[in-house]
């Protein structure tokens, strides 16, 4: 396993280095090496997905518009985000019906304040955003999504159908793969992204995206030792690339101690990577920013405060 052997930066402060100023980087292709940063300050050879070369295995030639997934590494209903959210729902396909979003809460549903959650992250998209929202759940939440009958599925599935921008936030990745892994749920989001939705990861849900999953409570709190839980893949079924992705990539909230690699500290992640498969790597995201792939646009865009590494 390794990380992606580049650092993309945003504009937002000079001493951050290789800086990607919000422009899309355009043109997926079996490109592999390392980004470097030339005289000027623009990066130059490939860049950030591209590293990994990212593999397509759509039909470009149908009439359908590939949509996008975005990956937010923290402050996902916070007024840092709100921009590229108004963004992104101004950038939907216009339809004959208008825009809904849809939100999942399994990724926090254990939670005591479940409801409470569901309703500050409607108000945000609906109020800061502009956009009808509603939030769907499982029912009986001590059990894992894919011990649920079809019945019990049925409503999130109808969800996810009738909405073109989709949420699932935060909460635990642990949580999340229980409640959505192994369930059709999972199939319909990459169904729906193919077929020009787009789907928003935030904290959690992020994490839990990829093909590998650090669990982030068991580590963090619990003490368990540093182990991988195999991921909803969602960015390997749309890209091919076998992805770790990582959140709160620079948390420093522990002052006296290191909270960073989405609190666990870099000594247990470079115990994990040691872990990884040949093939794998670590995709960091930092708080209050984001990486939007667009795949009917064949870019990557990053977004935000920090860094994407």
């Amino acid at each position: 396993g390794a990380r992606l052997p580049v650092v993309i930066r945003s504009d937002r402060s000079e001493q951050q280095g290789t800086r990607l100023r919000g422009e899309p980087v355009q043109g997926f292709g079996p490109c592999v090496g390392r980004a470097s940063e030339s005289a000027t300050g623009e990066v130059e050879g490939c860049h950030l997905l591209i590293l990994l070369g990212l593999r397509h295995t759509y039909d470009m030639t149908a009439e359908t518009t590939l949509g996008r997934i975005v990956l937010i590494g923290s402050g996902e209903i916070g007024p840092s985000m709100a921009p590229l959210h108004r963004s992104i729902v101004a950038s939907l396909p216009k339809r004959s019906t208008p825009s809904s979003l849809v939100a999942l809460d399994g990724s926090y549903d254990f939670q005591t304040n479940r409801a409470e959650m569901g309703e500050k992250i409607a108000v945000f998209f609906r109020s800061k955003v502009g956009i009808p929202t509603t939030v769907i759940g499982l029912p009986e939440t001590d059990r894992a999504g894919a011990d649920l009958a079809p019945s019990e599925l049925a409503p999130t599935i109808a969800g996810l159908n009738a909405a073109d921008l989709i949420f699932l936030g935060p909460g635990s990745p642990s949580r999340a793969l229980r409640r959505w892994g192994g369930t059709p749920i999972v199939e319909q989001l990459i169904a729906r992204i193919q077929n020009g939705a787009t789907l928003i990861t935030s904290s959690a849900a992020a994490a839990a995206s990829g093909r590998h999953t650090i669990p982030v409570y068991e580590i963090y709190k619990a003490g368990t030792n540093p182990v991988w839980l195999d991921g909803l893949d969602i960015i390997g079924a749309l890209t091919g690339l076998a992805v770790a992705i990582v959140p709160h990539w620079n948390n420093n909230e522990g002052a006296t101690h290191d909270t960073s690699r989405c609190f666990i500290g870099e000594g247990r992640l470079q115990q994990l990577e040691r872990a990884l498969p040949d093939g794998a790597a670590i995709l960091g995201i930092d708080e209050h920013s984001a990486l939007t792939i667009d795949l009917g646009a064949k870019s990557v865009t990053v977004g935000g405060k920090g860094a994407v590494t």
